[in-house]
């Protein structure tokens, strides 16, 4: 069975069983007991009911469930077809599969055997959603194991929603680094004997895409202090040229020293090259917690009240 799927010929939906799967399947399943099983305890924990998948796994929860909880889905015209995900605060597209029947894809529209089509008449319109983030998960303080790095703690949220008019890009990160090297734990620092130079963490890296991809080189090419932009994703020159380096969608550990300006030293972030962000951020807009139509139930305020709240939109 292949690890991708293969899109074959002009077909929209690449989804099929090659000759090998169905051979393999076919001498198999008499061994699946639990397939006979009548457990209606087990079955109804599987969610099973006319709602389309996608209804119930949206685009966020395919690639969280596909390739982890850092993945995040990549909106765009081929969404059905071939849904990709990218992982927090990169740009390395990931391929995963079509896009379960019933995701979304545009204004009015969801996913059906690899096409973005019109809700039907007859089926029940389904709600959407604005996006808005969720609120803000902390992470763990880590100390990565490259010279002159610093140990940084993440602060992370995510885009909720699944209406793809909006989405929160425009609304502030999706994720803050805190230094934290001053309060790192003796558990979370890493052992001195381990600690390496950043050419030798690419060539350990190149190494290992050199196995899985003979056309890539095991020398690495590093950006760093070079180009920001590139400066925290691992280059591995290509096996056939010295000029070619190749993007092997691999990226410095979080806390890489990788650029710098004017006085300003930047450090990878989530495979981005940047200044640590300040956490001081904007504010919400005002709205009403507390409101009196008469007097409060309050002895020492004897007149209408509204109490209006706000909060900060950075962790804190």
């Amino acid at each position: 069975m292949s690890s991708e799927l293969i899109r074959l010929g002009d077909a929209p939906y690449p989804v099929t069983w090659s000759s090998c799967s169905i051979t393999s399947l076919n001498a198999n399943i008499p061994n699946f007991a639990c397939l006979n099983s009548t457990n209606t305890a087990s079955a109804s924990m599987l969610n099973i009911s006319d709602v389309m998948p996608g209804q119930v796994w949206n685009s966020q929860d395919q690639c969280k469930a596909a390739l982890g909880p850092t993945y995040t889905p990549v909106i765009n015209n081929q969404l059905c077809e071939q849904l990709k995900c990218n992982k927090a605060r990169l740009y390395n597209p990931v391929n995963t599969h079509p896009a379960l029947d019933g995701t979304y894809c545009k204004p009015d529209k969801w996913c059906i055997q690899g096409v973005c089509v019109a809700w039907a008449g007859a089926i029940a319109l389904p709600s959407t959603q604005s996006a808005a983030w969720s609120q803000w998960e902390e992470g763990s303080c880590k100390e990565s194991c490259v010279n002159n790095s610093i140990a940084v703690k993440p602060w992370i949220r995510e885009c909720e929603g699944e209406n793809v008019e909006l989405s929160c890009s425009g609304i502030g990160p999706s994720a803050i680094y805190d230094n934290c090297s001053a309060t790192v734990t003796t558990a979370q620092k890493c052992i001195a004997a381990n600690i390496v130079p950043i050419e030798t963490f690419a060539i350990s890296v190149c190494n290992e895409s050199n196995i899985l991809d003979s056309s890539v080189s095991k020398d690495p090419y590093l950006y760093i202090n070079i180009d920001e932009a590139l400066a925290c994703k691992v280059h591995c020159k290509a096996a056939n040229s010295a000029t070619t380096y190749l993007d092997v969608h691999e990226t410095f550990p979080d806390g890489t020293p990788c650029f710098i300006t004017g006085d300003v030293q930047q450090f990878c972030q989530g495979g981005v090259c940047s200044a640590l962000a300040v956490s001081d951020g904007g504010w919400t807009a005002w709205t009403v917690s507390v409101s009196c139509d008469g007097k409060c139930q309050d002895e020492t305020m004897q007149t209408p009240k509204k109490v209006y709240t706000r909060s900060c939109t950075n962790p804190p």
